[in-house]
C-alpha cells in the first residue's frame, strides 16, 4: 500500500495492483521502468540521457512514473479533477516537497509544462495510449482547416461548433491538460506530422512533383510539342 496523507484525505487506496491496467505498470517503485519495458527505449524521448533535465535532481524514472499516473487512460487517478490528479501523480512519482509541502521549483516547472523534453515525452505517451483520440483529432483538425474554413456558405455558429469538436478531441488526447506550453508542443508535432503526410497524399503529389523536380507543367508540354514537331521531319 502506498500511504500518503494527501491520498488519505481523498479516500484513495493505491497499491501495486492499481496500475496493472495501464499501458506500462510503474510499480513496484525503485525498479527501472525502461529495464522492465525495454520497448520504451525505441522512443528516444524516453531514454536515459546525461543532462536530459535542467537539474540532476530530476530522475528519468520518476518522470515516467508521473506521466503514467497523470496521463494513462487507465490510471487510478483518472476520475479526479485536473489539479488533484496532477498532485496525486506528482506524489506517486516521488517528487520531493519542501517543509511547507510545496514541490521544489524544478518539479513545479515540470507540472507547469515548462520543461520541453517532458512535454515531448507526454505527447509521445499519449499518442501510444490514446491512439483513437489522436487519429480523431487529426481528422477533425484537417477537416476544419481544409473544408470548414474554406466554405463560403458556412455560418459562424457552424464554424464554432466544428472548432469546439477539434478542441474536444485535443483535450481528450491530452487528458484534460491545458497547460499552454504543452499545447504548443502538441500543435507543433501535429503540424510537423501533417507536413510529412502531405508528401504522401495524392492531392499533393502532383504539386510536389512539378515543384521539386524542377519541371513545370508548361515546360513538360513545351518539350512534348518540340519532340512531336521533330517527328514530322
Amino acid at each position: 500500500m502506498i500511504e500518503h496523507p494527501y491520498y488519505e484525505s481523498l479516500g484513495l487506496k493505491i497499491d501495486e495492483r492499481s496500475f496493472r491496467e495501464c499501458y506500462i505498470n510503474p510499480e513496484p517503485s525503485g525498479t527501472s521502468i525502461l529495464q522492465r519495458y525495454p520497448s520504451m527505449n525505441e522512443w528516444v524521448e524516453f531514454r536515459e540521457s546525461p543532462k536530459k533535465y535542467p537539474t540532476a535532481e530530476v530522475k528519468n524514472n520518476a518522470v515516467l512514473r508521473y506521466i503514467v499516473a497523470m496521463y494513462d487512460p487507465q490510471s487510478p487517478f483518472k476520475h479526479l479533477d485536473y489539479q488533484t490528479r496532477k498532485n496525486c501523480a506528482a506524489i506517486f512519482a516521488g517528487f520531493k516537497t519542501n517543509q511547507k509541502g510545496d514541490f521544489h521549483a524544478q518539479i513545479q516547472d515540470i507540472l507547469n509544462g515548462d520543461i520541453q523534453i517532458v512535454n515531448i515525452m507526454v505527447i509521445r505517451y499519449c499518442a501510444i495510449t490514446r491512439g483513437l483520440e489522436w487519429a480523431t483529432y487529426k481528422q477533425f483538425e484537417r477537416r476544419y482547416y481544409e473544408i470548414t474554413l474554406l466554405d463560403p456558405d458556412k455560418k459562424i455558429n457552424d464554424i464554432e461548433k466544428d472548432k469546439d469538436v477539434v478542441a474536444k478531441y485535443r483535450d481528450l488526447f491530452l487528458a484534460g491538460d491545458k497547460t499552454p506550453e504543452l499545447q504548443k508542443v502538441f500543435y507543433k508535432i501535429v503540424t510537423d506530422e501533417e507536413k510529412e503526410l502531405r508528401k504522401l497524399r495524392p492531392e499533393y503529389q502532383e504539386q510536389f512533383f512539378y515543384n521539386k523536380i524542377a519541371l513545370s507543367r508548361a515546360e513538360i508540354e513545351k518539350s512534348y510539342k518540340k519532340d512531336n514537331s521533330n517527328e514530322d521531319y
